[in-house]
Formats: C-alpha cells, sequence, structure tokens
C-alpha cells in the first residue's frame, strides 16, 4: 500500500472541500431561517398543546379576542417585590401574571408585545410611570401604541388576583382565593381596542367642583384617575355653549352651587333623550336643592325624586352606646349589605366585601317613571338611619327629631337608571335598542380627592357604566388543581400493581431475548 502523496490533497482540493463545507453550513442557516420565518406566518402557524388541562394555551374566549384585535396592544408590567404579610400571595399572583402574559405574546406574538420593568431602575421605571400617569407599583398597563392616554390598568391585588385575609382568630392565614388574570386581561383588550378614548365632560360655569384643582375638596384625584383609566376628560361650560358636545360620552353634574336656567335644563335633559350618558350629584346646599333650575327638576323627570334633608345614621360613643347629634353621624358606612350584588357598577365592591364612607348624602327614592325605564337602587344606608333636616339657619343638628324627620329603614343613595330612547334603526333591523343611562348619586362630597382612596373603585366602576364599559366577559379560570390516582373508587391500584409487578418485568425480558438473539447473528 502506497501512502498518499502530496499532490493527492493539494490547495485546490482543500479549497473545493472547505467550499462545500461553507455551502453545506450556509444551506443550513438558509433552512433554519426559512422554517423559522414560516413558522412565524400566521395562516401557515399551528401549535398543539399536549399536556391535559390545556396550559401551553390561551382559554377558547380569551383566544377569540386576542385573535380579532385590530392592532397590537402592549402590555407593561411594574411588579415589585413582594414584601409584607401578603407576599407569599403577591409572589404567586405575580407568577401566574407573568406566565400568562408569557403564553399570549409567544402564541400571538403579532397581537400581544410585553414590556416587564425590572424596578431596581428606579429613574427608568419613574419616568415611565410618569409618561403613563400611573401613581402606585404592582399594576399591569394596557394600550395601543401611539395611544397610551387610551390605556387599562390592571391592580394586581383587585383585578388580578382575589385575596381571602384569613382569620387571625383562628389562625388562618391570607391565601389567594382566586386567580382572575384571563378575565381581567380580557376587559383590558376589550377597553383598549377601541379607536378612541371615551370622552367625560364635567359641567362648570355654576361652582361644580373641578375636576384640574388640586385642593382636597375638589376632583383633582378623580380627573387622574379617569385618565389612567383610559378615558379624556374636558370641561364643558353650559353659559358659553348652550349644547352638550357632539363627542361627550359621559356628562358629569357634580354638585353645582348655583341654579342652571330652564333651557339649560332641557338642553341636559334632550341629551340624555339621545342616548346619552349622565352622573347627576346634587349639591348638600339646601338653597340650589329643589325649585327651577335645580337637579332635582332634572331628575324628576327620569323617574329619580330626591327627598329633603340629608342621611345620618347613630354613632358608638366612647362608651359603647349608640348616640346622635354629633357631627360623624353624617358620614355612613355602606357595607355588602347595602350594595346591589347584581349590578356592574357594584358587583365587584359587594364580592370583596368592601365597606364604602360615604358622607353628607342626599337620599332618593322612585319617582313616576314609565315601562321602559330600568331603575336599580345600587347603594343603600344602614337600616338605623334617618333623613336629618336643616334647621332655619341652614345647618344640621344630626340629632333624630321622630315626629319631624323620617327614620324608614335604608334609603336610596344611588339609582342607575336605564332607558330606552329613540332610534333610527328600522324595525326588525339587526341592531341593539338604543340606551341611555343616568346615575343619580346623592353623595357629591365622598367623589372629592379628601376621600378619594375609599370611594375609587365605585366612581371608576360608575363611569365605566355609564360609558358602556362594563364587560361581561366570563373567561374560564384555570386553578391550578394538584392530578392525583383516585385510589379508593377505581381499579387504579390493581392496575399499577399489575404494570410494575408483571408488565415491566416481562418488557424487560422481551428486550433482553431480543438483544441476545441479535447478538447471536
Amino acid at each position: 500500500m502506497t501512502a498518499p502523496t502530496r499532490e493527492r490533497f493539494g490547495w485546490f482540493v482543500r479549497l473545493r472541500i472547505g467550499f462545500q463545507v461553507l455551502l453545506g453550513v450556509l444551506l443550513a442557516l438558509a433552512a433554519a431561517a426559512l422554517v423559522t420565518w414560516l413558522a412565524s406566518r400566521p395562516g401557515l402557524r399551528w401549535r398543539h398543546d399536549v399536556t391535559v388541562e390545556s396550559r401551553n394555551t390561551l382559554p377558547d374566549e380569551l383566544s377569540q379576542i386576542v385573535g380579532r384585535l385590530p392592532i397590537p396592544v402592549e402590555f407593561e408590567v411594574f411588579f415589585q417585590r413582594p414584601s409584607g404579610p401578603l407576599a407569599q400571595i403577591q409572589s404567586q399572583a405575580q407568577e401566574r401574571m407573568r406566565e400568562l402574559l408569557f403564553l399570549a405574546r409567544t402564541q400571538y406574538p403579532e397581537q400581544i408585545h410585553v414590556v416587564d420593568h425590572d424596578l431596581a431602575d428606579r429613574a427608568g421605571v419613574s419616568n415611565r410611570m410618569r409618561e403613563l400617569a400611573l401613581e402606585e407599583v404592582d399594576v399591569v398597563v394596557a394600550f395601543t401604541r401611539g395611544k397610551e392616554k387610551s390605556r387599562s390598568v390592571l391592580k394586581l391585588l383587585r383585578d388580578i388576583a382575589r385575596v381571602d385575609p384569613g382569620n387571625p382568630a383562628f389562625q388562618t392565614p391570607p391565601s389567594l382565593e382566586a386567580f382572575r388574570g384571563e378575565v381581567a386581561m380580557a376587559l383590558a383588550l376589550l377597553k383598549v381596542a377601541q379607536d378612541d378614548a371615551p370622552k367625560v365632560y364635567f359641567a362648570t360655569g355654576h361652582g361644580e367642583r373641578d375636576p384640574y384643582d388640586t385642593d382636597p375638596r375638589q376632583l383633582g384625584r378623580l380627573e387622574t384617575a379617569l385618565v389612567s383609566e383610559g378615558f379624556e376628560v374636558k370641561l364643558w361650560n353650559s353659559k358659553s355653549e348652550p349644547a352638550v358636545p357632539a363627542d361627550c360620552t359621559v356628562l358629569a353634574l357634580v354638585a353645582p352651587t348655583q341654579l342652571y336656567d330652564d333651557k339649560e335644563i332641557n338642553q341636559i335633559e334632550a341629551y340624555l333623550r339621545r342616548g346619552g350618558r349622565a352622573l347627576v350629584a346634587p349639591s348638600y346646599a339646601e338653597q340650589v336643592f329643589d325649585g327651577p333650575g335645580s337637579l332635582s327638576i332634572l331628575l324628576r323627570r327620569f323617574g329619580v325624586e330626591p327627598k329633603a334633608g340629608l342621611v345620618a345614621q347613630y354613632v358608638r360613643s366612647t362608651t359603647g352606646a349608640m348616640v346622635d347629634g354629633m357631627k360623624e353621624c353624617a358620614t355612613l358606612a355602606i357595607g355588602p349589605d347595602g350594595m346591589d350584588r347584581r349590578h356592574p357598577i357594584t358587583e365587584s365592591l359587594w364580592r370583596a366585601r368592601l365597606v364604602l364612607p360615604i358622607s353628607g348624602a342626599r337620599a332618593f327614592e322612585r319617582g313616576k317613571q314609565n315601562a321602559q325605564t330600568v331603575m336599580s337602587d345600587i347603594l343603600r344606608s344602614p337600616s338605623e338611619s334617618w333623613l336629618d333636616l336643616a334647621g332655619d339657619n341652614g345647618l344640621h343638628d344630626w340629632a333624630l327629631d321622630s315626629q319631624l324627620e323620617e327614620q324608614s329603614g335604608q334609603f336610596v343613595l344611588a339609582f342607575a337608571v336605564s332607558f330606552a330612547v329613540a332610534s333610527d334603526v328600522q324595525p326588525g333591523a339587526d341592531a341593539a335598542p338604543k340606551q341611555g343611562r343616568l346615575l343619580a348619586f346623592g353623595a357629591a362630597e365622598s367623589m372629592t380627592s379628601a376621600i378619594f382612596d375609599y370611594t375609587r373603585d365605585f366612581l371608576l366602576n360608575a363611569f365605566n357604566w355609564l360609558a358602556d364599559r362594563e364587560y361581561r366577559v366570563s373567561v374560564r379560570p384555570r386553578e391550578r388543581n394538584v392530578r392525583q390516582i383516585d385510589l379508593k373508587n377505581s381499579f387504579a391500584l390493581s392496575t399499577v400493581q399489575r404494570v410494575a409487578g408483571i408488565g415491566l418485568p416481562l418488557g424487560l425480558a422481551l428486550i433482553g431475548m431480543v438483544l441476545a438473539w441479535r447478538r447471536r447473528r
């Protein structure tokens, strides 16, 4: 045998082999890029979830919402490191929400974009939160690119997770009662997918509360929260612009201290009769409570009858006795017993067992209404309350006068009114009947910045309901159940014994026989 000569492996041969290797590598890279590109095409992508609980795909209801998005939606996550007594629950909820967002981004990369901020970068996070008008962390913000003002903010322990606070008396620790990330994500997508942000006009020119004033007695914090919720807040002066603006989604009339004229009241009524939406919160001032130009005149035209006086309740003294005659009697504590458990405005509050502090509240009762009007008394005072009438000097003594003042159980503090309006759609057409909405809220003082921390959820729910944003989405929650074999009520135990004691040894023996036979050949 002769050794290979140097000429047989000259530079030309080596160059040719190198070229072939390089060409093979380039073809492999091109094939990988082509396969990756094809896999990213919506029409060619195919996914199959082999997990028993379909944990690697979104629920069908949520998938349909994401698949129909007209434009991509951005999610920005601002989760802080868990601490305190709810640290474990926060950690669980954060982990599951991150998994849900990762799954949505993986399954729908064209429609869903996710940015998870590291809160250790304080300067960068603070700037971004300032741009998004966020006041707190542990939130997920959803918006469409270029429309950051029209966004939805999901709170971790309010919208995403439901918490059981536990019971220290029985040494029951807090726990994650339910994870509602799928529902919260669906609601956020439906809100931000709207083309334009709904516009809330606050009436001005008659001493109403100012949404741009930072004074604690004004509505500055409500305005900030509405903007964070995706609304656009504007002012409407009925003196300079008699007609309600055509692009008004919700009109807010909050505690005017001067009377409107008849023309202005008629303009507001006409707006509502066309299918408009309004929040009406009368002032506690007696001089503008009733009579021509008052909000009472407007409310009566829609079946809401305001009652004279302010609602008061007994308070517990330092000795434990229930007493009246104190200014604290004007502050009511509205718990779940005083809320409508089915209405979109109060359903989530009732479920969370929240307590609303309501101060200086007027009461309402049902007035004259037609058959096409639906009224829901969504807030009611405690059973031991009365209507405190002002004295000759216009002041309240907060002491019950059983002969002059009414004491008849629970008084209605808020009416949600829906009514059908005339529509241009021909009968039989495939369209929902047009509907107007009005919320009569008797406690304008509870909308101010001074108490906004306690009434925030109620007020945001109210504006969302008025703007048709109370989406009733049902998304099947995926609870993390531990899958176990039922050894008591099935034949599972005997099956496991047969497989482990007979099947496995026979299988191994068969494999050994096959290998021995092949080696002998």
